[in-house]
C-alpha cells in the first residue's frame, strides 16, 4: 500500500480592503499540499532591527543599517563605525474564530530574536575622496518569516466523520497493510474492526449522517532566519557594493487536533475520539544577496538589488495519535515516527530603491521587489512531487513587494513610520487578493557615551511597533470532501527593540 502523505495545514495571505489583510487558510487536496508549504516557506516577512521594521523595509539605498545585509548588503559599505547590535522582539497573536455565529478566541506569546549583528569597519584614504574609502565586514542573523498562529473552535456537524473516514479507508486491505499513521490507529484503538473477512471493516463510532459534537484546534509554531557573513566597500563616497553569503534555517511544528463526540447518546459503544497529527520541520539552504548603491549627489541614492534562491534541504518528522473513549475502555494508539526528507528552491529575487535626504534632517525611502513563485521548485522531481510542481507552475504568479519608509530626525531622537504591501502570488483573482500588508511606526535615539583621540563612541536605542490585522477561514476537517469553514479573524503585532552600540 502506498505510503500516505502526511496532513499539510496551509497558511496563504488573502485581503479585502486597503486596510485590513486577511490569512486564507484554505482546504487542498494531497496533490498540493507540498506546493502551498513551498509558499509558506518562501513568503517574506517584515523583520530585522528596529528602526528597520519601523522604515517597513525601505532602507535598500539608505544603508547605514546592519538589516541591509539581509536587503541589500551594499548599505553595509555606508556604515563609518564599528557597530554591535541585539534586537529582541515579542510577538503576540490573537485569533478569533467564528462557527455557526459562536466566537472563540486564541492567542499566542512568543519572544525571539529579530536580529543580532555586527560589523567591522576600515578605513582607507583619509585625505583623498577617491579610490576605495571603507572596507566593512558584518555578522548577523536576520529573522525573515514567523509562523506562530493557534486555532480553536467547535460546533456540531452531520454531515461528516471521521470515523466513517477511517472506515472507508480500510476497506479491501487486510490489517497488516493498513497505513500506520490513519486507518491503523483506528484499527489498534477499537474504532474499526473487521467483520466477515480480513479486508473488511464496521465502523464503531458514528456515521456521516448522524449529528455529532467536534472541535478542532490547530498549534503552529517556528520560523526561518538567515546567518548572513557579509561585505561592503565604499568607493569615493559616490559607489557602495556589497554582498551577502546566507545560511538559512528552517524550523516549523504544526499539532493539529480534532475531536468527536456523541453529544446525543446516538451510540451504546462510542463516546468520543480524539486525533491529532503532529509534523516537525526542519531544513538548512544557503542563498546569496548582492547589491550596488550609487550617490549622484548628497541627497540622492539609487540601489539594486539581486537575491538568488534559498536552496533547501528540508526533513519532516510526522506522527499521529487516536484515542478512544468506549463505553469497555479508553484506548490509545500512536503510530511510528515518519521521516520524510526533500529539497526546495525558492524563487529569486531583484530590487530597486531609490533613497533621498531631505536638509540632512528627513530620510525618505522607496523601494521595489520582484519575486515569481512559478520558479518554485520541490525535489526529487519523480512521483512524488510532479502534482505539485504543476501545481506551482499553473497556479502562481509573480509577486511585487512596495516598501515605503521615513526617518525625522530630531537630535538625539528619530521618528519613523512605514508601509509594505506584497502583492496576490497567486494567478486569476481579484485585485489586491491574497496580498499582505504591514504598517509600522517607531523612533529612537542615538546619544554620545564617550570618546577618546580617534573617535567618539554611541550608545543607540531604537524602538517599533508592527501590526498584521488579518482575517479568513479555515476548514472544521481537512478529510471531508465538502467541509464547512470557521471565519477567522487574527491581530499580529510585533515590538521590537534594539540596543546598539558605535565606536
Amino acid at each position: 500500500m502506498k505510503k500516505k502523505i502526511p496532513v499539510k495545514f496551509l497558511s496563504i495571505y488573502n485581503t479585502a480592503t486597503f486596510l485590513v489583510v486577511f490569512l486564507l487558510l484554505k482546504p487542498f487536496s494531497f496533490s498540493q499540499q507540498y506546493a502551498f508549504d513551498a509558499l509558506k516557506y518562501s513568503f517574506p516577512y517584515q523583520g530585522g532591527t528596529a528602526r528597520y521594521t519601523a522604515m517597513g523595509g525601505a532602507m535598500g539605498a539608505l544603508g547605514t543599517d546592519i538589516s541591509c545585509m539581509a536587503n541589500n548588503p551594499a548599505g553595509l559599505g555606508m556604515i563609518r563605525n564599528i557597530e554591535f547590535s541585539v534586537t529582541p522582539a515579542l510577538f503576540f497573536n490573537f485569533t478569533e474564530s467564528d462557527f455557526d455565529g459562536i466566537k472563540y478566541s486564541e492567542d499566542k506569546f512568543v519572544f525571539n530574536f529579530g536580529s543580532v549583528g555586527a560589523v567591522y569597519c576600515r578605513r582607507f584614504n583619509k585625505s583623498k575622496a577617491t579610490g576605495v574609502q571603507f572596507l566593512n565586514v558584518g555578522l548577523s542573523y536576520h529573522r525573515s518569516n514567523n509562523f506562530n498562529n493557534n486555532v480553536f473552535f467547535t460546533g456540531t456537524d452531520s454531515s461528516f466523520s471521521l470515523a466513517q473516514k477511517f472506515t472507508d479507508a480500510a476497506q479491501g486491505f487486510t490489517p497488516n497493510v493498513l497505513t500506520a499513521d490513519f486507518e491503523k490507529l483506528a484499527l489498534n484503538s477499537l474504532l474499526i474492526d473487521t467483520i466477515g473477512s480480513n479486508t473488511m471493516y464496521e465502523n464503531l463510532g458514528l456515521t456521516n449522517t448522524q449529528p455529532k459534537g467536534f472541535s478542532r484546534q490547530n498549534l503552529n509554531g517556528g520560523s526561518t532566519g538567515d546567518i548572513l557573513l557579509s561585505g561592503g566597500i565604499n568607493y569615493g563616497n559616490k559607489l557602495f557594493a556589497g554582498a551577502s553569503f546566507g545560511i538559512s534555517i528552517l524550523n516549523y511544528r504544526r499539532e493539529n487536533n480534532y475531536r468527536e463526540a456523541d453529544i446525543n447518546n446516538l451510540s451504546s459503544r462510542f463516546n468520543t475520539l480524539d486525533f491529532k497529527e503532529v509534523i516537525d520541520v526542519s531544513g538548512l539552504g544557503v542563498n546569496v544577496k548582492m547589491g550596488v548603491i550609487y550617490k549622484p549627489f548628497d541627497g540622492f541614492r539609487v540601489g539594486f538589488a539581486f537575491h538568488t534562491p534559498t536552496w533547501f534541504g528540508i526533513t519532516e518528522d510526522s506522527y499521529a495519535e487516536l484515542t478512544t473513549s468506549l463505553n469497555i475502555g479508553q484506548y490509545y494508539s500512536k503510530s511510528p515516527t515518519q521521516a520524510f526528507d526533500y529539497n526546495l528552491t525558492t524563487p529569486w529575487r531583484i530590487q530597486g530603491s531609490l533613497g533621498f535626504l531631505v536638509f540632512k534632517r528627513l530620510a525618505i525611502g522607496v523601494e521595489y521587489e520582484f519575486a515569481d513563485y512559478t520558479n518554485m521548485n520541490l525535489r526529487p522531481s519523480g512521483p512524488t512531487f510532479l502534482a505539485d510542481n504543476s501545481y506551482i507552475d499553473t497556479a502562481f504568479s509573480s509577486s511585487h513587494i512596495i516598501r515605503l519608509g521615513t526617518e525625522l530626525k530630531l537630535d538625539p531622537f528619530k521618528i519613523r513610520a512605514g508601509y509594505n504591501f506584497q502583492s496576490d502570488p497567486f494567478k486569476k483573482t481579484p485585485l489586491l487578493t491574497n496580498a499582505l500588508h504591514n504598517f509600522s511606526i517607531g523612533g529612537g535615539f542615538k546619544m554620545v557615551i564617550g570618546k577618546d583621540k580617534k573617535r567618539e563612541r554611541y550608545l543607540v536605542f531604537d524602538l517599533a511597533y508592527l501590526v498584521t490585522l488579518t482575517s479568513g477561514q479555515i476548514s472544521a476537517n481537512d478529510y471531508a470532501a465538502m467541509p464547512r469553514y470557521a471565519l477567522l479573524k487574527t491581530g499580529m503585532h510585533n515590538i521590537i527593540g534594539t540596543i546598539g552600540f558605535q565606536f
